[in-house]
């Protein structure tokens, strides 16, 4: 891992280029990979600009690949069948371990939700938000 700033000043010196083609599959093209680069910088740039980490601390950058239900929609995780397809989207988030015992997530465009570890129960002012997503999924891990 490195801290962000280096993890920046990789991706701008094409570094990463290698594992940004393979992930993306890409075209072959500059133009395609300046994209994916330019995409990657830009998360790393705001997680640095959203919670200015202590320089020591290391972070990565991660992607989760997107799909779509064609048909069976929720009815995976209940034992049943779905018709699923890859899409060509995903979701890149830079993270790293901050000893707070919370969960920050910063969404370009959203506001900061933050998610105490040592209170995972349901929140009804938190209906059908983020931070109830968040915390519904991280109470199924501890």
């Amino acid at each position: 891992m490195h801290t962000p700033s280096q993890l920046l000043q990789d991706l701008s010196a094409g570094r990463h280029d290698p594992a940004l083609a393979a992930l993306y599959a890409l075209d072959g093209t500059a133009e395609s990979l300046d994209r994916a680069r330019e995409r990657a910088e830009h998360v790393v740039q705001c997680f640095i600009d959203a919670f200015s980490p202590a320089p020591e601390t290391s972070a990565a950058l991660f992607s989760g690949p997107g799909r779509t239900e064609i048909g069976g929609n929720h009815t995976d995780h209940q034992g049943g069948h779905v018709l699923a397809a890859a899409v060509n989207l995903d979701t890149v988030a830079a993270v790293k371990r901050n000893h707070s015992r919370r969960i920050r997530v910063q969404s370009e465009g959203y506001p900061l939700s933050v998610i105490r570890l040592d209170h995972l129960q349901p929140i009804p002012d938190e209906a059908n938000s983020a931070a109830a997503l968040i915390r519904g999924v991280v109470s199924r891990f501890v």
